[in-house]
């Protein structure tokens, strides 16, 4: 059954539905999360974005298969790359780094065991601005 499943996972296409991005595709800064993280960086987006800040939002959607052309393709247009986690190790940075060979060194975490909110969010990367 294990060698079913990962015959399926083999095959499958996640060029179009294994990431998705928001807001500007040419901005000077991405950020990159996944999962529980994406409402608040969206909103974040929204209001820097709103400040005249360039900025945009590379959702990933499929961690295996990962979506390594793609986001290989997006991260390397930007002049700045930012990802945002709800951990203390910086995994999608990890996941990322070793399908793309994209280093990431600039990571929000957060590891209260609470999500980000937006406003707090928001801060907190025009600070790393």
């Amino acid at each position: 059954m294990i060698e079913k499943r990962l015959r399926k996972t083999d095959s499958f296409d996640v060029s179009e539905c294994g990431w998705k991005l928001h807001g500007d595709s040419e901005a000077d800064l991405m950020i990159v999360g996944w999962g529980s993280t994406t409402s608040a960086i969206r909103g974040a987006v929204d209001l820097l974005t709103a400040s005249g800040t360039s900025v945009g939002f590379l959702q990933v959607i499929f961690l295996s298969p990962f979506p390594s052309e793609q986001v290989t393709r997006i991260l390397a247009k930007a002049n700045r790359v930012m990802v945002v986690e709800n951990n203390a190790t910086a995994q999608l940075a990890e996941v990322i780094r070793g399908n793309t060979g994209i280093e990431i060194e600039d990571a929000l975490l957060k590891y209260s065991g609470r999500q980000w909110l937006v406003d707090e969010l928001a801060d907190q990367i025009r600070r790393r601005l």
